[in-house]
């Protein structure tokens, strides 16, 4: 029964800390951008520009998953690139076959694209 009571009491200890920490990195989150709103800015920013930063003569890739594989396809011709078993094998792969060609792509906000970068 005792050790019953230690579980409950780690589990409640747990609970405390992260609640704390949670609200506690929030707090720092917010004093940053009272004390430095211009770092807030800089940074959202940046985080625009590579968004439209994307050369003219690239070329957008669709990623799809198939069992533990990558398979990588150019966008609008559907033609094969390259396979891997996970995304910085096949971006190694993908230039190695076309040295000179600019690739890019974005990961869509589905629960499917987020399991490439995972």
């Amino acid at each position: 029964m005792d050790t019953l009571y230690d579980f409950i009491g780690y589990v409640a200890v747990f609970y405390v800390a992260f609640y704390l920490g949670k609200h506690w990195a929030l707090f720092q989150f917010s004093h940053r951008i009272v004390e430095n709103p211009q770092f807030m800015q800089e940074a959202l920013r940046r985080i625009q520009e590579l968004d439209q930063d994307v050369p003219q003569d690239a070329q957008a890739l669709e990623i799809e998953r198939v069992g533990d594989q990558l398979y990588a396809y150019r966008q609008d011709s559907k033609e094969f690139m390259a396979q891997g078993p996970d995304l910085s094998t096949l971006i190694a792969q993908i230039e190695q076959r076309f040295p000179n060609e600019k690739f890019f792509g974005k990961i869509a906000q589905t629960n499917q694209a987020k399991t490439l970068v995972n």
